[in-house]
C-alpha cells in the first residue's frame, strides 16, 4: 500500500454503508493518507502485536479494491487475528474470499499460527457468509461486547485452526 493509493482507498472509506460495522467512522481524505503512512510502517508479522495491512488489488489494472489485515494476537497460544474491508463496487466477484484466504495461508503457512480467528458484527451478513464460505465456525456470541458508535453491539467470534484450514485450502487450489 502507498499514498498513490488514497483515491481508491478514500472511495470505500469513505462510505457510511462499507464502515457500518467498523469501529471508525467515514473517514476523510487526511485521515485515509494518515491510515495509509500507518499501514505502510506495519511491515513485519513476527511477534505478538506485529500486524500487516495488505491492500488487494485488481490484476488487470492494478486499483485497489480492498484490505485485508492479520494481527499477531498470542506468541504463547500461536494465534492470530483477520481484518477485512472492501469497496462495494467488486462484491460478489470473490475477491474477497481469495483475498482472506491467501492472508490466512500466509500466517498459518508463513508464521506458523495454530488458530486464526476473525470478529463481525452479528448484522454483518455479508462478512458472515465469507466467514462461512472460508469455513470458519462461529464459537462465540458476545452480548453487548461493544460501545462503537454511540450504540452497544454484540460480537461474533469465528475461528479456524491450522489441521483444518490444510484441507480447507484445497478449495482456492493453494500449495500446502
Amino acid at each position: 500500500m502507498e499514498l498513490a493509493d488514497e483515491e481508491a482507498m478514500f472511495q470505500y472509506h469513505s462510505n457510511p454503508d462499507v464502515v457500518r460495522y467498523i469501529p471508525w467512522f467515514p473517514r476523510d481524505r487526511d485521515q485515509v493518507r494518515a491510515s495509509i503512512t500507518k499501514i505502510m510502517t506495519a511491515t513485519r508479522l513476527e511477534v505478538e502485536g506485529d500486524y500487516l495491512n495488505l491492500a488487494v488489488t485488481l490484476k488487470s489494472t492494478g486499483r485497489v479494491i480492498g484490505q485485508v489485515s492479520i494481527e499477531f494476537t498470542s506468541g504463547v497460544n500461536e494465534g492470530g487475528e483477520i481484518g477485512y474491508v472492501f469497496n462495494p463496487e467488486f462484491s460478489g466477484a470473490g475477491y474477497a474470499t481469495e483475498a482472506i484466504a491467501t492472508i490466512i495461508s500466509h500466517g498459518i503457512d508463513l508464521v506458523g499460527f495454530h488458530r486464526v480467528i476473525a470478529r463481525t458484527d452479528p448484522r454483518n451478513t455479508a462478512s458472515i457468509k465469507v466467514l462461512e464460505r472460508l469455513g470458519f465456525r462461529q464459537e462465540a456470541h458476545f452480548i453487548s461486547e461493544e460501545f462503537i458508535k454511540g450504540e452497544w453491539v454484540d460480537t461474533l467470534i469465528f475461528a479456524v485452526l491450522d489441521t483444518e484450514w490444510s484441507e480447507l485450502r484445497k478449495k482456492w487450489d493453494f500449495p500446502g
